[in-house]
């Protein structure tokens, strides 16, 4: 009885040990298989161009509101400088004939100028669609990032060493 117990114990050890042996195997056939071939990846270009294109809509719609508001704040300034007294000298011209227009008028009329350019200046910037502006640069900058990644991704194989020695052939495949 004691004997059997004895062999009762080599016999695990030499089960654990053809255990052992085969998992080893099997892991080095699956190393070699997965060595040999490399992995796929696959990017879905669609999700990620989506992605990209709502981010952008998203900042460029806060981005563009906020210069337009800065840009509205400063336009009395921006047509002043822009538009020094003085420029305008003015004078009617009839039958070859000239007549000039009082210095009075010609400050008049530039003070009416700058109210005219300065009303028509805010209005353009009142009439700018910020979310159709910011769905227009979403939607190509979404529609880039697509292309790029079918050109310059699929198909491309990378080699990525996990470890020294040892290269890892990673394939990446664009789906849409």
């Amino acid at each position: 009885m004691i004997g059997e117990w004895k062999n009762a114990g080599k016999r695990f050890w030499q089960g654990f040990a053809a255990g052992l042996a085969v998992a080893a195997v099997l892991l080095a056939a699956g190393l070699s298989v997965l060595l040999a071939r490399g992995l796929v990846v696959e990017i879905d270009a669609k999700t990620i161009a989506g992605m990209v294109q709502t981010r952008i809509e998203e900042q460029a719609r806060l981005d563009l509101a906020k210069a337009i508001a800065e840009v509205r704040q400063n336009v009395p300034q921006l047509v002043e400088s822009q538009m020094k007294s003085g420029v305008i000298a003015a004078s009617i011209q009839i039958a070859g004939v000239t007549i000039p227009i009082p210095d009075s008028a010609t400050g008049e009329l530039e003070t009416h100028l700058k109210q005219t350019v300065e009303s028509s200046l805010i209005a353009i910037l009142q009439r700018i669609d910020v979310n159709a502006l910011a769905a227009k640069m979403g939607g190509d900058s979404g529609g880039w990032v697509y292309r790029s990644l079918e050109r310059d991704f699929s198909g491309k194989v990378f080699a990525v060493q996990p470890w020294r020695g040892v290269t890892l052939p990673v394939t990446v495949v664009v789906r849409e």
